[in-house]
């Protein structure tokens, strides 16, 4: 504690051990007698006697709860990567490729280049152009044809455009083969083109879906049925027609 000397009010920095005794003042040798240092005890705050009191209570209620019973673990279903990607692969209306993607485009380009110009040779430019309109509409047609006979025999969606490819690949092919039917002295009969693009189409079918030779064989017995009655019902509407332009004239 710090005390001041009351001769010389020299402040002097004394021990509380000493508190009580007479000691003399190093600077002039006055006896001083140090005072008692009288603290006051701290007080304990009524909030805080309250807490203390409060935390056996709080223990004894916790300690008095049950325990929860451990929660189980819903069980996972493990599924195997595999046949995942099986499963979502199979209907994504994609074809298996037998062929790159430009040779797929390539070879019936380049057939179709060939029997136009064949049938344009022998026939002149009528030839051209009933080649041009026949490749076209059976193209289109056969791969609507092709889509739905896919779905109701395999259970499949076919997208339009890998349809499109397969059905474009099948036509000009037949169609290069009619051509040089044609070339060779054998009559442009459209049972024979009809033959032609049902065999192809089976073997090009089975290749492109995988489904098995029956399969293919139906989609393609299908379309060549379809075939016949779109050429039959085209025959009537031309007849008709012609029939109509002649009675016209007289």
């Amino acid at each position: 504690m710090k005390t001041p000397c009351p001769n010389c009010n020299q402040r002097l920095d004394i021990p509380e051990e000493l508190a009580g005794q007479t000691i003399e003042c190093p600077t002039c040798n006055t006896s001083i007698t140090v005072p008692t240092s009288d603290l006051p005890a701290p007080e304990q705050n009524e909030a805080n006697i309250n807490r203390t009191t409060e935390i056996p209570n709080l223990q004894s209620r916790i300690k008095s709860k049950p325990s929860p019973k451990p929660s189980r673990s819903p069980k996972i279903k493990k599924i195997n990567p595999v046949s995942r990607m099986m499963n979502e692969g199979a209907d994504d209306g994609a074809l298996h490729d037998f062929l790159p993607d430009k040779l797929m485009i390539g070879i019936p380009v380049v057939c179709s280049i060939i029997s136009l110009l064949i049938l344009t040779i022998f026939l002149g430019p009528i030839g051209l152009v009933i080649g041009l309109i026949s490749l076209a509409i059976t193209t289109i047609i056969n791969s609507f044809f092709f889509i739905k006979t896919t779905n109701w025999i395999c259970g499949r969606f076919v997208q339009q455009t890998p349809a499109l490819i397969t059905i474009f690949f099948t036509s000009s092919i037949s169609g290069l083969l009619n051509s040089l039917a044609v070339m060779v002295g054998i009559s442009n009969n459209e049972i024979i083109s009809l033959l032609l693009l049902f065999a192809i189409q089976t073997y090009v079918f089975q290749l492109r879906l995988k489904e098995g030779l029956i399969k293919s064989l139906a989609i393609a017995v299908i379309m060549f049925v379809l075939n016949i009655i779109l050429l039959f019902g085209l025959g009537c509407i031309f007849g008709l027609l012609a029939i109509g332009v002649v009675g016209s004239q007289m």
